[in-house]
Order: C-alpha cells, then sequence, then structure tokens
C-alpha cells in the first residue's frame, strides 16, 4: 500500500518550515484558462483544472525543504464522479416517484432524503481526502489513509444530532472527534498521524460565540413583535 517505509521519526525534523514559492500570477492564469476552458466545455474541464491546481499547489508549497507530489489525474476524478452519480440519480428519482404517488406525505419524504444527502455528502469528504492522500507523495514515500467512509458518515450524522439537541454546544466536541477519527486513519508511510486537540480546548475559545448565539435566538421573537402605534403602522 506504500511505495517505501517512512523514515524514523527522528528523521522528520520536528518544526520544519512550511513555505510556499509559487507565483500569484501564475496560479491565476492557470485558474483563468481552466475556468473559461470549463465554461466552453460546459462544466466538463473541472476535473482537469482540479488536477492541475493541486499539482501547481502541492509541487510549489516546500516542507522540510522538500515539495510533495501530486500524482492523480483527470480521468480518476472524472470516474468518481460518474460513480456517485450512479448512486444519487436513482435515490433522487426513487423519491421523485415516491413524492408522485403518495401527495400527501410528500412534505416528510424528504426528510430522509436529505438525511441520506447529508450522510452521502459526509461519505464523500472522507474518500476524498482518502483519494488526495493517496496521491501525495513526499521524499519518496506515500500517505494513506484507511477506514470505512461510511463509518465516518454516520459518526458524523450522529455527532450533528447531538449538536442540534444541544443547541449547538457539542460542536467543538463533534469537530474534534470526527477530526481525530481522520488523523488516526492517516498514515505517513508506517507512521500514523495523530490529533491532540480537544472539545474542551476548542470550547474555551469559542463559548462567548455560543452564548451570543442563544441570546440571539432568545430574543428575536421579541424583535418580530410589532410596536404600538397608528393603524397600519408598525414602529
Amino acid at each position: 500500500m506504500t511505495d517505501a517505509v517512512a523514515p524514523p521519526p527522528q528523521a522528520i525534523e520536528t518544526g520544519s518550515p512550511v513555505t510556499f514559492t509559487g507565483v500569484r500570477g501564475d496560479f491565476r492564469r492557470l485558474v483563468m484558462r481552466g475556468a473559461l476552458l470549463e465554461l466552453l466545455t460546459l462544466g466538463f474541464y473541472r476535473f482537469w483544472l482540479a488536477t492541475d491546481m493541486r499539482r501547481h499547489l502541492w509541487s510549489h508549497t516546500s516542507v522540510g525543504g522538500d515539495a510533495p507530489e501530486y500524482t492523480g489525474t483527470a480521468k480518476e476524478l472524472l470516474i468518481g464522479f460518474l460513480i456517485a452519480l450512479a448512486i444519487l440519480a436513482p435515490v433522487y428519482l426513487a423519491y421523485f416517484f415516491i413524492g408522485i404517488e403518495a401527495e400527501l406525505y410528500r412534505a416528510f419524504a424528504s426528510v430522509p432524503l436529505v438525511l441520506f444527502f447529508y450522510l452521502f455528502y459526509q461519505f464523500a469528504m472522507y474518500r476524498s481526502r482518502r483519494y488526495r492522500l493517496s496521491r501525495t507523495i513526499w521524499r519518496g514515500v506515500r500517505f494513506w489513509m484507511k477506514g470505512s467512509g461510511w463509518s465516518y458518515a454516520w459518526r458524523a450524522g450522529l455527532w450533528m444530532l447531538l449538536v442540534g439537541v444541544t443547541a449547538g454546544l457539542a460542536l467543538p466536541w463533534c469537530q474534534a472527534a470526527l477530526e481525530r477519527y481522520k488523523m488516526g486513519n492517516s498514515f505517513y508511510g508506517d507512521l500514523a498521524g495523530r490529533f491532540e486537540g480537544t472539545g474542551w480546548s476548542l470550547f474555551k475559545r469559542v463559548w462567548s460565540m455560543w452564548l451570543a448565539f442563544l441570546l440571539v435566538m432568545a430574543l428575536s421573537p421579541l424583535w418580530g413583535v410589532p410596536r404600538l402605534g397608528r393603524p397600519g403602522c408598525l414602529f
């Protein structure tokens, strides 16, 4: 699964500087040319544009004096898109015909559809990260990732349910847990990744924003009550 055995931990400089050597004008021209071709091909060129952008960014980002290499291809992105389309299209059509047959339940039929698309989006995000890592090589050693995309999607779904029940209070713990799962399943050669952040440390940074959100939600009904005044006037 890997191209070579990763160097021992002491061979990887702690705190190695990360520098970007790309020129803004070159990247701008690359994006503008790709956007034009994407427009002319009705969006079909987007897979080649994404590949060119990643190769440019990877090759001009130096970590410890060496730049990583991106080996992905536009053909692989296109095949992945077609597979996703083959999964989503039948699901959407099935719900469309169910909605026609059951007019009384059409409003409720969209709920499981939204849940499915949310879980599938999380699955796709995990698989996309897994793909990018598997196509990234640094110092002759390939990154890779294990774990199940659907397992991650279900974790994300359950965490977001808890976030909703707690009015957003559990969001820092949600983000920490999901990031820990992704990093724990990410590898550089035979070296596993590690995420040391905690939900509590993140919550201490954003607790004031959470209280402000609750205050706005609590006062919003009062803002919707018009003041007493002349007939036809709200203020």
